[in-house]
């Protein structure tokens, strides 16, 4: 009895139709997809950020034309 013979070119694209498949599948349920909402607070038309750096809880000014970010060495230390 003869075998059914299979050609690598048809095993190849079924193998890539499921990867596709399956990375697709992953991406849509991947995390750095989601979205995360930050609560801004406005104080006097300066817009803080509410934030944990080492465990410290700490605002920051968010400004989008700042060139420079400063923290006090005291709160480095801590």
């Amino acid at each position: 009895m003869r075998e059914r013979y299979v050609p690598y070119y048809a095993t190849f694209q079924k193998l890539m139709k499921r990867l596709i498949i399956a990375l697709l599948i992953l991406q849509t349920y991947n995390p750095s997809f989601s979205q995360l909402v930050i609560q801004i607070k406005k104080e006097g038309g300066v817009s803080i950020v509410p934030c944990k750096v080492n465990g410290l809880s700490l605002s920051f000014i968010f400004d989008t034309g700042a060139s420079d970010v400063t923290i006090l060495l005291e709160e480095i230390n801590s």
